[in-house]
C-alpha cells in the first residue's frame, strides 16, 4: 500500500483504499474461540464521517482481528441515525462492522458506552483520523500478554514533576514515542488514545464511569480522564517496545490547518489536569512517591559555570526522545537559581571553578547504568540517548562514538584504520590500545564516550590529574570497549 508525505505528515492514497474496498478485501472479524474477547471501540463526528471508511478499512484488515469493531455515534450530529451517514461507511457492515449509538459525550463516545456495553472484555479504543497498520492490534494485545495489569498504548507522555511536587505543564513532557528500550510501566505514563489504549474496566477506579464527573473535570480530554481513573486503581502504563513508528492521517488537510480536536483540546490539558488533581490528590501523591524510587538507565553529568551556559544545555536536554534518563547539573561557578525543574534534574553546587573536581561530584552524584559527561558547549540531537541506549544493549564497559559535528562538519578525533573497525569491539590487548591511544589514533573527546557506571566503580576509575588520564584508565581496564559508527553532539561555535 502506497503512504504519501504531503504538509509535512504521512497519509494514504484514498483512491487505492477505495479501490480495494470496492474488491471486498477485507480479513474482518475474529472467527476462533478467545478467553478473552477483543473489542475495538472509535467513535466519529460529522467534518469526519465521510472519510472514517479508511480507518474502518485499516482495523478490519488486522493480522490479529477484534472480536468486534464498533463506531460509536450520537443522535444529536445523526438525527435519522443510518439515513444520515455515507453508503460507503454502511456497506463496511456487511465485513464486521457494528454501528451502535450512544448519547453524545464527544471523544467519549468510543470509551464509556464500550466499557458499560462489555465489562468483562478487552477494550481497545481507536481514533477517526488515522490509518492503522496491519499489526497494530497484535502488537497491543502481545505486550498485554506480559503485562496484563496495565494501559497498553502505542505512544504517549511521560508527565515532570518537580521537586516541590508540581506536575509541570504539559509543553515539558516528555513524548514517549516508539521506544528505543523496553522501559517499565509507570504511573507517570499517559497514553495517547490516537495510537490505541488497551483497557480493561477492572483496570479503572470506581468514578470512571460517572458522566456527571468526567464532564466537569476533563470534558475535552479522555486520555488524562483514563490515566486519572487508572492510577487511582493502581493501574500504570506501559509502551511496547515494538510500538507503531509513524502515523498515517486520514484527513490529512484537517491536521495542517490545525481543525482537528485535539489540537483545540490539548490547549486545556494543563488546566484539566488541575482540576483532576483538586478533587482526587492522591494523584499528586503517587507520582511523588514513583518519582522518587525511579532509577535512570543514563546519567547525563554537566558541570556548568554560569547562567547563560546552563539556561542553553537545559532547553537542549528536555527535548531528548529517551525518558529514562537523569539529569546532574554541578554548578562549579557562580551561584544558580534553578526553580521548577523535573525530578531526574539534580542540582548539586561544587565549592569551587575546579573543573576536574567538579566531574568527580557529578559522577559520585550519578545513580544511571551508564554515564555521559556532557560539555556545556555541545548540544545533543534529539535521539541522542536513544542511540546511547541501544549500543548500551552490548554492555559494553566504554561506548565511543565516531565524531562530532562543528561549523556543521563531522569531525573525526580517530584514525581511519579505526573508523573501518566502528560497530565492533576494540578487544585487542591492553599494550596495543595503549598504543593507538600514545599515538593519538583515538578520539580524545570525552563527551564523545559514555561509561558503564559499575565498570568505573569496580575498576576504581575517577578523574585524577587530567580529563586524558580518565580516558586512557578506561580505555585500557574495559573488558568490552565499543566503536560507534554514529555521531550525535554538535560543538557550537
Amino acid at each position: 500500500m502506497k503512504i504519501i508525505e504531503r504538509f509535512g505528515a504521512l497519509t494514504i492514497d484514498k483512491a487505492e483504499i477505495d479501490a480495494l474496498i470496492a474488491k471486498k478485501k477485507f480479513i474482518g472479524l475474529n472467527r476462533s474461540p478467545r478467553s478473552e474477547k477483543i473489542i475495538v471501540s472509535l467513535t466519529s463526528y460529522k467534518p469526519r464521517i465521510d472519510d472514517v471508511k479508511y480507518t474502518i478499512y485499516s482495523l478490519l484488515n488486522q493480522s490479529f482481528p477484534p472480536d468486534k469493531l464498533i463506531l460509536w455515534l450520537d443522535e444529536d450530529s445523526f438525527p435519522q441515525r443510518e439515513k444520515n451517514l455515507p453508503r460507503d461507511l454502511l456497506k463496511l457492515k456487511n465485513f464486521g462492522l457494528t454501528i451502535d449509538w450512544c448519547e453524545n459525550l464527544r471523544s467519549y463516545k468510543k470509551l464509556i458506552p464500550a466499557l458499560e456495553k462489555f465489562p468483562d472484555d478487552i477494550i481497545v479504543t481507536a481514533d477517526d483520523d488515522l490509518f492503522y497498520q496491519p499489526d497494530w492490534l497484535k502488537i497491543l494485545y502481545d505486550e498485554h500478554l506480559q503485562s496484563p495489569d496495565c494501559f497498553i498504548a502505542h505512544y504517549g507522555y511521560r508527565m515532570r514533576i518537580d521537586a516541590a511536587g508540581k506536575i509541570l505543564p504539559l509543553s515539558t513532557w516528555q513524548w514517549c514515542f516508539t521506544p528505543t528500550k523496553t522501559t517499565p510501566p509507570l504511573f507517570a505514563n499517559e497514553a495517547g488514545t490516537g495510537g490505541g489504549i488497551l483497557i480493561k474496566k477492572n483496570f479503572l477506579h470506581h468514578d470512571a464511569l460517572k458522566r456527571e464527573l468526567f464532564l466537569e473535570l476533563a470534558p475535552l480530554d479522555d486520555e488524562l480522564w483514563i490515566w486519572a481513573m487508572g492510577v487511582l486503581r493502581g493501574t500504570k502504563t506501559k509502551f511496547p517496545l515494538r510500538a507503531m513508528s509513524r502515523l498515517i492521517y486520514t484527513d490529512i488537510e484537517m491536521q495542517a490547518e490545525g481543525k482537528t480536536l485535539w489540537s483545540k483540546n490539548r490547549t486545556q490539558k494543563d488546566v484539566q489536569l488541575l482540576r483532576l488533581i483538586a478533587r482526587y490528590p492522591a494523584l499528586r501523591e503517587i507520582l511523588i512517591r514513583e518519582s522518587v524510587t525511579l532509577k535512570p538507565y543514563i546519567s547525563v553529568v554537566l558541570p556548568v559555570r554560569n547562567s547563560a551556559e546552563l539556561n542553553v544545555c537545559l532547553k537542549n536536554l528536555f527535548r531528548q526522545t529517551f525518558p529514562d534518563y537523569e539529569i546532574i547539573i554541578v554548578n562549579a561557578g557562580e551561584h544558580i537559581e534553578l526553580s521548577s525543574l523535573p525530578t531526574n534534574f539534580h542540582v548539586v553546587n561544587y565549592p569551587g571553578t575546579n573543573f576536574i573536581g567538579a566531574l568527580n561530584l557529578g559522577l559520585k552524584k550519578s545513580a544511571g547504568e551508564y554515564i555521559l559527561f556532557k560539555d556545556a558547549t555541545s548540544i545533543l540531537s534529539r535521539d541522542a540517548l536513544d542511540y546511547i541506549a541501544q549500543a548500551a544493549d552490548s554492555k559494553a564497559d566504554v561506548i565511543h562514538f565516531a565524531g562530532y559535528i562543528k561549523g556543521g562538519k563531522i569531525i573525526f578525533g580517530d584514525a581511519l584504520e579505526i573508523r573501518e573497525h566502528m560497530g565492533n569491539f576494540l578487544t585487542k590487548i591492553k599494550q596495543i590500545r595503549a598504543a593507538l591511544w600514545l599515538q593519538e589514533k583515538l578520539s580524545r573527546r570525552l563527551d564523545t564516550k559514555i561509561f558503564r557506571r559499575e565498570f568505573l566503580t569496580r575498576q576504581e576509575i575517577n578523574f585524577g590529574v587530567d580529563i586524558a588520564e580518565f580516558m586512557f584508565r578506561a580505555l585500557i581496564d574495559a573488558e568490552k570497549y565499543l566503536l560507534v559508527p554514529q555521531v550525535f553532539s554538535l560543538i557550537r561555535e
